[in-house]
């Protein structure tokens, strides 16, 4: 049986040299799953979340109300996107 999980954030974890496969793991069982700020790590990688269940990053508000979802693509940019 899988486990289904939404609308969660994971924040502020520190799991440094951890002996699971990764620090966060994120199963496509889940959905809207927000990660921010987590310090982690694992014998595989650091986070394993599949974009369909989530994503790893920060909601934003500008002074107009407009929501922004930010994240990090793997050249370093920030990838900025309005939320409808």
């Amino acid at each position: 049986m899988a486990v289904v999980s939404s609308n969660i954030k994971v924040m502020e974890n520190i799991a440094l040299k951890s002996s699971n496969s990764y620090g966060i793991q994120v199963t496509v069982t889940c959905s809207n799953i927000q990660l921010t700020n987590n310090d982690v790590d694992g014998m595989t990688g650091k986070v394993l979340l599949p974009s369909e269940a989530g994503f790893d990053g920060m909601y934003l508000t500008s002074a107009n109300g407009s929501k922004y979802k930010v994240t990090v693509g793997n050249n370093g940019q920030f990838i900025v996107s309005l939320v409808q």
